[in-house]
């Protein structure tokens, strides 16, 4: 007799696996949470907006207190030009930049405004997912104003669930180029290394 367990593979006409019943991370990640939003301003305060009003909310509450923005990270499923806010992609509410006309919105929102007023040479824009390379690029010529915009140049990215942490190549764009921030190490030049 077989033992009861956890994962038992049920044969189809087709004698294959039935979809629910296939593993992957894909499948694994899908089921879990996976966007993380964090907020950090210029007097140290901290915000975790859990989707696209609430960060919009908090982006006006910075500007209203005359603030700036040191940090933003977004985790979330991605793609070349817009990167989920939350785990539900039906309800619309992602960052998208309009390539066509250079808008950056959440929503039906456009935010282009509010962020250029918010961010500056002292911030860092982090976009984790998938393929945020393109949209992290696109954000850094929209702001066009020194913040440092970055994001995953790689096709898939890994998301450790329920924390910012994404596994991928991430590559930083400033004013729409990529930038590479200066060395603090002290350069040596080789014929002053002893031997």
């Amino acid at each position: 007799m077989r033992p009861n367990r956890a994962f038992r593979p049920t044969l189809t006409t087709s004698d294959a696996l039935e979809r629910r019943e296939v593993l992957s991370i894909s499948w694994l990640t899908s089921q879990l949470s996976q966007s993380v939003i964090s907020l950090t301003d210029s007097n140290g305060n901290i915000w975790y907006p859990t989707d696209g009003k609430s960060l919009i909310a908090d982006l006006n509450l910075i500007q209203s207190q005359g603030g700036t923005i040191t940090d933003l990270s977004i985790k979330g499923h991605g793609a070349p030009n817009f990167i989920y806010l939350n785990d539900d992609p039906a309800n619309g509410d992602n960052l998208l930049l309009l390539t066509g006309s250079g808008h950056l919105v959440i929503g039906n929102t456009d935010i282009t405004g509010l962020l250029q007023s918010v961010a500056g040479p002292q911030t860092q824009i982090n976009l984790g997912g998938c393929s945020t390379g393109p949209l992290a690029q696109g954000v850094s010529a929209v702001l066009n104003n020194g913040a440092i915009v970055t994001g995953n140049t790689w096709t898939y990215g890994l998301g450790i669930p329920y924390t910012s942490i994404v596994i991928g190549n991430f590559v930083s764009y400033k004013n729409g180029n990529v930038y590479t921030p200066p060395s603090t190490a002290p350069y040596v030049p080789p014929s002053s290394i002893g031997y």
